[in-house]
């Protein structure tokens, strides 16, 4: 498979696990009032960016946009924060591993702490 469509199919992937998360976390919530206090997505993006790089993080931007606009919509002005939130969020813990704990990311484990 020749780089740029495995790039795409990668991005496709990533998009899909993420919104996927959403829609169980968003199962416990009832109304517009209330929110979510388990957000899985976050994990997703946060492997996301270990394994495959800090390059990768427009997927986030991406899925939290997709997220607002078919699962929990919210006002439009709420929409840029949410997305850099999310985003930044992830790659500052990403950037924090990358930084302090040179391992590669195939030598993640959980005795690392991972």
């Amino acid at each position: 498979m020749p780089p740029v469509a495995r790039h795409a199919l990668r991005f496709v992937l990533l998009v899909g696990t993420y919104l996927f998360g959403a829609y169980i976390a968003l199962w416990f919530v009832e109304g517009e009032e209330q929110i979510t206090l388990i957000w899985p997505p976050t994990g997703v993006a946060y492997a996301a960016l270990l394994l495959y790089g800090l390059r990768w993080w427009p997927f986030i931007a991406v899925s939290v946009l997709l997220t607002h606009w078919l699962l929990a919509p919210v006002p439009a002005s709420f929409v840029p924060y949410s997305i850099a939130a999310n985003t930044v969020g992830g790659l500052v813990g990403a950037a924090f591993v990358q930084r302090f704990h040179r391992l590669s990311a195939e030598r993640y484990a959980i005795s690392d702490g991972f």
